[in-house]
């Protein structure tokens, strides 16, 4: 496992539990946290992509990778940004 990735996503989790200050909802505000961080790293991944433009491809209909990128991030996102065409 990455080490870094560990280190920022425990982090995230972190900072996440201090900004809330709400422990009833802990679980539910640290997934969200968790879910939030996923979703920057393959964001990030995305652009990594020459025609990633605001985080989409322009031709996510040809590249594979993009494609998935975009439906795991639509899946958990349910931002229509990322909506593809099946």
């Amino acid at each position: 496992m990455n080490r870094i990735l560990i280190d920022q996503a425990a982090r995230a989790l972190s900072d996440q539990k201090y900004a809330d200050k709400n422990y009833y909802y802990s679980d539910i505000n640290a997934a969200a946290a968790f879910i939030n961080f996923i979703v920057e790293k393959i964001e990030e991944e995305m652009m990594t992509c020459p025609n990633t433009k605001d985080g989409i491809c322009s031709v996510w209909w040809r590249h594979d990778g993009c494609y998935q990128f975009m439906s795991m991030l639509y899946r958990w996102t349910e931002n229509p940004k990322y909506l593809t065409e099946e």
